[in-house]
């Protein structure tokens, strides 16, 4: 719960205290929060009343919190929270339910400000009690209130966060507070390694120590050649974090390079991304709260010395240290730990990046409160590049600060098959997901971004401030040549124009700028060219300049050159004219869309490198 919390001057739920309260718990966890005390969470479900009883115990003599969080990220924006706080002297407990509801970027203490729900709280508080300076309170709540802003309680992993404070009043909670799963439908089950392990590989940031109040959010890298003495199977894939200082790695993200980059990182340093030097595929990706991915039974990532094998990878991790933390941490050794087997499995599992995967779409307007970009993976690429249809087991979503809302759908509007309704740059998790994509098949990514604090666009790009939108999903049997499939707007620097359409092919590891009839090729990546004249609230600076005047413009005497530039400005400027549409403001309309068109009509035509293989 990473906001400020005030309490409403309204009425509130009193209960009287009855400390005797007994239950047989489910479960019981240890729950650390970022300020490395102990947060302890008992639970247990009765499925014949349907309700969820929980106790939870904190180290204060004030309020208490537990909330379900946005179901994919685990954040405080969507969050579903309740209070509470013990009065002994009264001998009552005062319960509080809250919601909260979206936020703009940047976010402040008034953005986060929760709304209490109508009505009375759907928690009724059973028992609680202050000891020794610490809070025990007990409450319970059905599994499904019917209530919009309430999240039902249901099979299956759930995000929880939970906080607490000090006084009756609730506030700021600072570093008392984390996040973490539980499934309150089931006994707790600690991971456990495939059976067909053969060792694992513990790659760690080995004793990083750079930390500093002056730069509370640092991104720290670094590289490894994997063993490829022999062919493995990569299984299963954990985070590991450090005992003393693990509570300030925010998140972690494991990257495959397609070229040695250990020279880059060969120590645990400071770095910017990655995915500008040669590392744009990912493995794992871990945020607060964030489980292992294991891979299907029949499937593995490939370590090895080809192309398309894994061999280099980067880890790159993001700390978050409050300027109000009580102490710096000296060094950590987080990171994590890759599960193999020798005896090949019968699938190679590999990942494709959908949605915009070049980050280079046209930037976002400022001061928007819902700009949605629609971003496509034609069925004509999944029709050349699938020779059978492929089992999608995970799939992770990737906006920045300014997402809003993403989700990824499968042929129809309607058929969703992975979303995330609050985002939060800051809690971002690997979904575990079954479906299968078959040649033909196309996939919408549709991204939402909230600039209305922002006073400048939003660029698209590689850069942590830079916007982006993203899909990466993992998947089997592995296809060659297809790592990228989505959207691709090309700037053409020497005529200052850009063309929108598709990208369909390889990984970078054979990338090379080239114009070839105007259209950019990057190694095995086929380009698909759009319709101009379907192409929906796209804003060009300037349309493609007709070849055949520039061909033209190389013979004709000096003295008529004067007269061409004027001809040739004429032509752009005409086109420019039939490329533009007018997006209409949000305060007219709340949501705006950038659709690239991805169909090719008999005039077009495919661009593709000489040597790639169709």
């Amino acid at each position: 719960m990473r906001a400020v919390l005030y309490l409403h001057l309204v009425c509130a739920i009193l209960v009287t205290a009855q400390a005797g309260t007994k239950y047989a718990w489910t479960a019981r966890r240890e729950l650390l929060a970022n300020n490395g005390e102990i947060y302890y969470l008992s639970y247990t479900v009765d499925k014949v009343e349907k309700v969820l009883v929980i106790k939870v115990v904190a180290k204060t003599t004030g309020w208490i919190g537990f909330g379900f969080g946005e179901p994919t990220s685990g954040s405080m924006i969507g969050a579903d929270i309740v209070t509470a706080s013990v009065d002994d002297s009264r001998g009552f407990v005062e319960v509080k339910d809250w919601f909260v509801g979206w936020s703009a970027y940047p976010w402040n203490s008034d953005s986060l400000y929760p709304v209490q729900d109508p009505g009375e709280s759907d928690w009724v508080a059973l028992s609680g009690y202050v000891k020794d300076g610490w809070t025990t309170v007990i409450l319970k709540r059905s599994l499904s209130t019917g209530k919009e802003d309430d999240r039902d309680i249901v099979p299956g992993k759930m995000k929880i966060i939970y906080a607490y404070g000090y006084g009756s009043e609730v506030s700021y909670h600072g570093l008392n507070r984390g996040s973490a799963e539980v499934d309150f439908m089931s006994p707790p089950a600690s991971f456990e390694a495939p059976l067909d392990t053969h060792g694992n590989w513990t790659l760690t940031m080995n004793k990083f120590s750079s930390f500093s109040r002056h730069s509370p959010t640092t991104y720290v890298c670094k590289s490894w050649e994997l063993p490829t003495d022999k062919e493995r199977h990569i299984t299963a894939i954990n985070v590991k974090l450090d005992e003393r200082t693990g509570q300030f790695a925010h998140h972690l993200v494991l990257h495959i390079c397609n070229r040695n980059v250990v020279s880059l990182w060969p120590t645990a340093k400071q770095c910017e991304t990655p995915t500008a030097s040669a590392c744009t595929t990912l493995l794992y990706a871990w945020a607060i709260g964030g489980n292992p991915l294991i891979l299907p039974p029949n499937a593995g990532f490939l370590v090895g010395t080809q192309q398309l094998d894994v061999r280099y990878v980067t880890l790159e991790i993001h700390y978050d240290v409050p300027q109000f933390a009580t102490h710096l941490p000296d060094h950590d050794d987080s990171g994590v730990v890759l599960y193999y087997t020798e005896t090949l499995r019968d699938h190679h599992a590999s990942s494709v990046t959908l949605a915009d995967p070049w980050a280079t779409n046209p930037a976002i307007p400022k001061q928007r409160r819902a700009y949605h970009v629609d971003t496509v993976c034609p069925s004509l690429c999944t029709k050349r590049r699938l020779k059978s249809s492929v089992h999608v087991f995970a799939s992770f979503l990737h906006m920045h600060a300014y997402g809003k809302e993403i989700y990824t759908t499968k042929n129809s509007r309607e058929n969703i098959v992975n979303k995330v309704d609050f985002w939060n740059y800051r809690f971002q998790q690997i979904a575990n997901v079954s479906y299968t994509i078959n040649p033909g098949d196309s996939l919408h990514t549709h991204c939402t971004y909230d600039t209305s604090r922002r006073n400048e666009t939003v660029l698209f790009g590689l850069r942590s401030t830079d916007e982006m939108c993203m899909d990466f999903v993992f998947y089997y049997p592995r296809m060659p040549n297809w790592a990228f499939c989505g959207n691709a707007t090309f700037t053409y620097r020497s005529y200052a124009t850009k063309s929108a359409g598709s990208v369909c092919g390889d990984n970078f590891s054979s990338f090379r700028p080239d114009i070839r009839n105007g259209i950019r090729i990057a190694g095995r990546s086929i380009i698909f060219p759009a319709s101009q004249s379907q192409q929906s609230n796209i804003e060009l600076t300037s349309t493609k300049p007709s070849w055949f005047w520039i061909q033209v413009a190389a013979i004709i005497p000096i003295s008529t050159i004067l007269v061409f530039i004027f001809l040739l400005k004429a032509h752009v400027k005409e086109n420019s004219s039939s490329s533009k549409e007018t997006v209409e403001d949000d305060r007219v309309a709340e949501k705006e869309t950038f659709v690239p068109n991805t169909g090719l009509s008999d005039r077009e035509y495919i661009f593709e490198d000489i040597n790639a293989a169709m």
